[in-house]
C-alpha cells in the first residue's frame, strides 16, 4: 500500500508523506526473519526551502561581514596613524578603496596635528553595507521561502502482491 498526503512532486504542496510496504529483516524471539513492514517517509519542501534560504543568507552575511570588518579596520588604521608603507596596511587600503570610494565625498575626513585621520565616510559605508546585507537577506528569504499553498490532496495506491 502506498499513500501520499499532498501530491508528490507538485510545487503547490509543501509536504509529501509516503507510506509503503517493504520487506526487511527483523529480529523475532526465534531469530532473524524477513517480514513485511510499513515505511513512512516525510519530505518537507517548506523545511528544504528554509534551509536553502538560510544557507544563501549565511553566504551573504559572510561577504558583508568580511567587508564591514575590513572597512572598520581601515577606519581604525587611519585613526591610529598606521604606516602606509606597511604591506598589511596597504592591503587593507587597496581592498577597501573601491567599497569606500562612493562615500568619500559625502563627509570630509578630519585630522588633527598628530596626523590622526577620522574618515567618517568609512563609517557611513559600514552602515550602508549593513543595511544592504539586511535587505538582500530579506529579499532572498521572500523569493525562496514562498508561503505554503494551503492545499492538500490524498492519493492511495495498492501494491500488487
Amino acid at each position: 500500500m502506498s499513500s501520499y498526503t499532498n501530491g508528490p512532486n507538485d510545487e503547490r504542496h509543501d509536504q509529501e508523506v509516503v507510506v509503503r510496504d517493504q520487506w526487511q529483516p527483523v529480529m523475532t524471539p526465534t531469530g532473524e526473519a524477513i517480514q513485511q513492514v510499513a515505511v513512512t517517509e516525510v519530505r518537507d519542501e517548506m523545511a528544504a526551502r528554509w534551509a536553502r534560504a538560510k544557507w544563501i543568507n549565511t553566504l551573504i552575511s559572510l561577504f558583508f561581514g568580511t567587508l564591514v570588518t575590513l572597512i572598520g579596520l581601515r577606519f581604525i588604521l587611519k585613526a591610529l596613524v598606521a604606516n602606509p608603507d606597511n604591506g598589511f596596511v596597504q592591503f587593507i587600503y587597496k581592498v577597501t578603496e573601491p567599497f569606500v570610494a562612493p562615500f568619500l565625498t559625502i563627509v570630509p575626513a578630519t585630522s588633527n596635528r598628530e596626523g590622526q585621520v577620522w574618515e567618517w565616510s568609512s563609517l557611513i559605508a559600514i552602515g550602508v553595507y549593513l543595511l544592504l546585507n539586511w535587505l538582500i537577506a530579506k529579499l532572498v528569504t521572500l523569493l525562496i521561502v514562498r508561503p505554503a499553498s494551503g492545499t492538500s490532496s490524498t492519493r492511495i495506491e495498492r501494491l500488487g502482491k
